[in-house]
């Protein structure tokens, strides 16, 4: 059995969670840590960890859950939902950019959200837990991604469901194209698929960043030079496209963060270009 955190906590809180976790299924976690109130980080990087697990069985769960602002609509923050993907069992918050391009790549039909009260009730009545005063303390825990989200994807995967409500997946908000991800290099991330804007290597496409040529890969990239290309990150044959600069940080060159929206403004065709000079 593999399991997978992904979590906008910080390194304690994620060792936390993944002892809980492991604990309750005698086995390893491969935790990740997005950032705080990271929901579209979040959205992206549980993409690229479905897609890692490919036909295998597991269990991912996913957190990203603040209390202030638009959060304060909730009792206490977003309500947790799951659903089966393949041969996974994925539990997530639904609030925010979280469930996002789950939606867009069209990987389920119907979120199940859960009601912490309720599970815990029917959890007591298949005496699962007992102890009233633990109910009391996970119903109104701060961490909920520790104390109630463990707990859920064990009763799910032995008992098949626990008492929930469907979510639509249509009703689930719509991302803005944006970048989701800074790797390690400055290389950047969008949640943008070729196809989405016509994507031809080597053409020129207008963005909101500069002018960029398109590339399939980042070997054919020349040396210093600015580009879009098909990146690793996605699920199956839909990969995500990214922003790069060969051997040096697009995001440092360009000015590009987390969050950013990018906007594919037209494309440039280099014929038409050169023959008009």
């Amino acid at each position: 059995m593999y399991l997978t955190i992904i979590n906008d906590g910080d390194s304690q809180s994620i060792a936390r969670a993944a002892s809980r976790l492991g604990s309750l299924f005698n086995s390893s976690v491969t935790t990740f840590n997005v950032g705080k109130f990271a929901d579209l980080s979040l959205a992206g990087n549980l993409i690229d960890i479905i897609d890692s697990y490919e036909d295998r069985e597991g269990i991912i769960i996913a957190n990203s859950a603040p209390r202030h602002d638009l959060a304060k609509k909730w009792e206490n923050g977003t309500p947790f939902g799951y659903f089966r993907y393949k041969n996974l069992i994925i539990s997530s918050t639904i609030d925010g950019n979280c469930l996002s391009l789950v939606k867009k790549l069209k990987l389920v039909s119907k979120i199940k959200v859960t009601d912490i009260k309720k599970v815990l009730n029917w959890a007591k009545e298949e005496n699962e837990i007992s102890d009233d005063m633990l109910i009391n303390r996970i119903i109104k825990s701060q961490y909920r991604s520790f104390d109630y989200q463990p707990r859920l994807v064990k009763w799910i995967y032995d008992y098949g469901d626990v008492p929930n409500v469907e979510l639509e997946i249509k009703d689930v908000i719509d991302l803005e194209p944006s970048i989701y991800w800074i790797d390690n290099y400055g290389n950047c991330k969008t949640t943008v698929l070729p196809e989405e804007f016509d994507f031809k290597p080597g053409e020129m496409v207008l963005t909101n960043f500069g002018e960029l040529k398109c590339y399939n890969r980042m070997k054919d990239v020349p040396n210093r030079e600015e580009a879009l290309v098909i990146g690793s990150s996605g699920i199956d044959n839909k990969r995500f496209v990214e922003i790069i600069s060969q051997g040096e940080s697009a995001s440092e060159k360009l000015g590009i963060n987390i969050g950013d929206q990018i906007i594919f403004k037209k494309i440039i065709n280099n014929q038409k270009n050169k023959n008009e000079q």
